[in-house]
């Protein structure tokens, strides 16, 4: 028997899994949409499902689509409820009935068999020109007939649909946006090329369920040209002063009300929305209400900044542009400029092709009627032949003779009915002749010229913006001031528990024993403020500024937060020091192993960059840093027992972070510093003097 490594079995395998997944659940830049969803628009097109007729149960609408979706009728509604749920700004089925709700965690809507669905206007407007084949086609599940790789989609429906999907390591998040401004956002970019331009049309994420959007240039600026990053959405709000309430009517799309209601009761139980004294979902037929019952005299902005800060009542919509490239199965993070190109280059293969299937269909219509034309001549000798002829094949080898005429011809005049060959009839069949021939001409024109091509392309967008722009139904909000918080942490007195491997424990009642990690130790511990900041020092030179309020309260029998984790430390990078700070007052005292002590002014590290390099001289090894204390005196011991205890107030306080210090110690040969002492008092500084094997004091 033979065998194999289970990592080869592996490879084998899953390389074929992965291959087969991702083009089934990451949406195409050709039209926007999941596979699912592209199989239940074209099946009930097919079935004549569209908006025009009668609805018809789901489950009915579903074994229509069953012919071309092998998972099973679960999954299947599933994705027809969600397309014609709220959630979806332009639906893709017309509902009727009970469809999920999205603003609910328990909106899942009613079972298929009880509500109706068809083709919305949108749904068809995605599949102009589909019957001509302007798109691949590929056979279905079992072969028993074909189906499209992706829809035509004149509409970016890409970036105006929200579609949301995980395969095999690549996850897709694409959020709704305002058909008016991609479409603008696409006009402009094929009318100038400028990426730039375009993308200061788009203003951010448009969601059906409403809410309001804090506008981030910079941040807009960023999605589009990298391909991922988050919007920040808010719930909308009004205060009701009658009744003393914040009333919610719109949430983000990244939400529920449940996960808002939860999170806002907790809040109050632990003490943070003091200000509130009661919730009620009020939810109905009018929509969204969800009541906030105030304190009275509470301050309605301070509500807000504490809703904002401990409730999703702010929330990110992150955006993944993950999509699969025109040929099906390549997957790839867009930008908002390569969109542009890969999809416009599927709308010019779509519409060269639709326009050469006409050309063909018109030629065969023109070849038809010259047939007519030549006929027309000798009516009676045509009526003669098809009379006289003992069967189809004599007569179409007597009209071929008599006339001309080439085998299409000839067929097509053997099958006219005898009552219809007249003069009447055939003028009115031949009239179109000329038109035919001027359109045949026109469309070769417009398939050999990329920029008639895009002239259509962009008329197809205006006449979208026509059809189906809508204004933004998430309000934008650009004053930031009303978009900041406002300062709403509270200040108390705590304890910082750091140890020499990373971990930071925020205490508000300090005991002695602590518990650290095996093999690890208590590097220092201090006291100070929750407004306070930590700086964090790594034998990288690096920085890191954390703020103490956003660490979380601890206890002395947990390990604590583990600082590499949340700073991104790098594998061989770890922490040297813990230094609070307040305000940035005072000097850090830096000790190297050369016997060089530096005195660097504490503002000097102050910084809005959560990170700072070069945050000291790395010429020599830094052994120790800290903040400088009344007790002036440090004490120096070198590997060869010899010890210094100096005065720091006699160095000059230097503003640059990258000083060498000076020399405090004189040092021979391969001797460096090994240990440092500071807050050193005067009287304690002559004991350690004549402790040492071989010391002295310097001031």
């Amino acid at each position: 028997m033979k065998t194999k490594h289970v990592l080869d079995i592996i490879h084998e395998y899953f390389i074929d899994y992965a291959a087969d997944l991702i083009p089934n659940n990451i949406p195409s830049v050709c039209d926007g949409m999941l596979p699912v969803h592209r199989k239940v628009i074209y099946a009930l097109n097919e079935a004549g499902t569209t908006h025009d007729k009668p609805f018809r149960k789901m489950l009915m609408n579903s074994s229509d689509v069953m012919t071309y979706y092998i998972f099973g009728d679960g999954p299947l509604t599933t994705a027809m409820k969600n397309a014609g749920s709220n959630f979806v700004m332009y639906k893709y089925l017309d509902p009727r009935g009970s469809y999920p709700n999205k603003n609910r965690r328990d909106g899942v809507g009613a079972s298929p068999r009880y509500i109706e669905c068809r083709l919305t206007e949108y749904s068809e407007f995605m599949l102009q020109g589909i019957k001509r084949k302007n798109v691949p086609f590929v056979p279905n599940w079992d072969n028993s007939t074909e189906e499209p790789v992706y829809l035509p989609s004149p509409i970016p429906n890409m970036l105006i649909n929200n579609s949301e999907s995980i395969a095999v390591g690549f996850a897709s998040k694409i959020p709704s946006h305002n058909l008016n401004e991609i479409c603008d956002a696409f006009i402009n970019y094929l009318n100038t090329g400028d990426v730039l331009s375009s993308i200061d049309l788009i203003k951010g994420v448009d969601s059906p369920l409403g809410g309001e959007l804090i506008y981030d240039k910079d941040e807009i600026k960023k999605i589009f040209t990298t391909g991922r990053g988050s919007y920040q959405m808010l719930c909308k709000w009004h205060y009701d002063k009658k009744d003393n309430k914040i009333v919610i009517t719109e949430i983000p799309m990244s939400t529920v009300i449940e996960e808002i209601d939860e999170k806002i009761r907790l809040a109050i139980e632990k003490g943070k929305l003091k200000e509130v004294t009661d919730v009620h979902d009020h939810s109905g037929r009018e929509g969204l209400q969800y009541y906030i019952y105030l304190k009275k005299g509470a301050d309605v902005e301070t509500v807000i900044s504490k809703l904002r800060k401990y409730t999703p009542f702010q929330s990110s919509v992150p955006i993944y542009l993950y999509m699969l490239k025109p040929d099906g199965v390549t997957p790839y993070l867009y930008n908002l400029e390569s969109i542009i190109n890969d999809w416009t280059m599927h709308r010019i293969s779509c519409i060269e092709t639709e326009l050469t299937e006409e050309n063909k269909d018109l030629r065969a219509k023109q070849n038809r009627m010259e047939g007519l034309l030549k006929i027309a001549t000798d009516i009676d000798a045509a009526h003669k032949i098809i009379k006289e002829a003992k069967n189809e094949k004599e007569a179409v080898s007597g009209l071929t003779v008599k006339f001309g005429l080439n085998q299409e011809q000839a067929e097509y005049i053997s099958t006219i009915r005898m009552v219809n060959m007249n003069k009447e009839w055939i003028a009115k069949q031949t009239k179109e002749y000329e038109s035919v021939g001027k359109k045949i001409v026109s469309n070769e024109k417009i398939i050999v010229s990329d920029k008639k091509i895009k002239s259509i392309i962009i008329s197809q967008l205006e006449e979208a913006k026509v059809k189906y722009g809508s204004e933004r139904k998430t309000s934008i909000l650009y004053d930031m001031n009303k978009a900041v918080t406002v300062d709403i942490i509270d200040d108390y007195n705590c304890t910082l528990v750091c140890t020499e491997q990373g971990y930071v424990k925020k205490l508000t009642r300090y005991t002695e024993n602590q518990k650290v990690k095996d093999g690890d130790l208590i590097m220092t511990t201090v006291q100070t403020t929750n407004k306070s900041n930590l700086l964090v020092f790594t034998n990288k030179a690096n920085m890191y500024t954390v703020k103490i309020s956003s660490l979380e309260e601890s206890v002395s029998s947990a390990l604590g937060q583990y600082l590499p984790s949340l700073l991104n430390l790098e594998s061989d990078e770890e922490i040297i020091s813990y230094i609070p700070t307040t305000d940035y007052s005072g000097n850090i005292i830096l000790c190297f192993a050369n016997g060089k002590v530096g005195r660097v002014s504490m503002i000097s590290y102050k910084t809005s960059l959560k990170k700072m390099t070069k945050a000291f001289n790395t010429e020599s090894e830094l052994i120790a840093m800290y903040v400088e204390t009344e007790n002036p005196y440090v004490m120096l011991d070198s590997y060869s027992s010899k010890r210094v205890v100096y005065d720091v107030k006699t160095i000059r306080v230097q503003s640059s972070r990258s000083t060498k210090g000076v020399q405090v110690m004189k040092l021979k040969g391969d001797d460096v510093i090994n240990t440092v002492g500071w807050n050193i008092s005067e009287e304690f500084m002559s004991y350690l003097i004549s402790s040492a094997g071989a010391g002295k004091r310097v001031k």
